[in-house]
């Protein structure tokens, strides 16, 4: 019995031998096909025995990716006070997930300072998500810090410029 995708790469995705005993007229088989990225669409899939085929649709869908975009934030700040960066996370995927969104001060110490559980549907967007990092003494410097999901990569992660200043004593 094999298992084979007819409406996306006309592939094999799965086969198995099966030997009914005489008079016996159902068993039941699980064939499974590991989709990766690109399988997505929708299309045909097609068991077929030596005697028999039967075809059904079937949906791919993209898996959840969250994009982020800062928005704001309270730059410059001074040593001892807080950094709020508010970011805007979408879901560009077709499943409802939750992943956790950082912050990190990647142009000073390369540390995270905060982190926060974001869940949203298909194509849904959350536009307050604010990440906090209350800076310290020895902190004053200007550089970068990064919000980040789970999909971002380096070169994809939403940057902002950071002023922190000693206080004026």
């Amino acid at each position: 019995m094999t298992l084979n995708d007819t409406g996306f790469d006309s592939a094999q995705r799965d086969a198995v031998d099966v030997t009914l005993a005489g008079g016996a007229s159902n068993e039941s088989v699980t064939l499974e096909w590991a989709t990766v990225d690109g399988d997505t669409g929708t299309g045909n899939v097609t068991v077929a025995s030596e005697n028999d085929t039967d075809t059904e649709p079937v949906t791919v869908q993209e898996p959840a990716s969250f994009a982020v975009n800062v928005t704001d934030t309270t730059s410059p700040v001074a040593e001892g006070e807080t950094l709020t960066v508010t970011a805007n996370v979408t879901n560009v995927g077709d499943v409802q997930a939750t992943q956790t969104v950082t912050l990190e001060d990647t142009g000073f110490d390369s540390l995270e300072r905060d982190a926060v559980d974001v869940t949203l549907a298909a194509g849904a967007s959350n536009e307050s998500v604010e990440l906090e990092w209350a800076t310290a003494d020895g902190d004053a410097g200007t550089g970068d810090v990064t919000v980040a999901s789970e999909n971002d990569t380096a070169t994809e992660s939403s940057r902002t410029q950071v002023t922190c200043r000693r206080p004026r004593r």
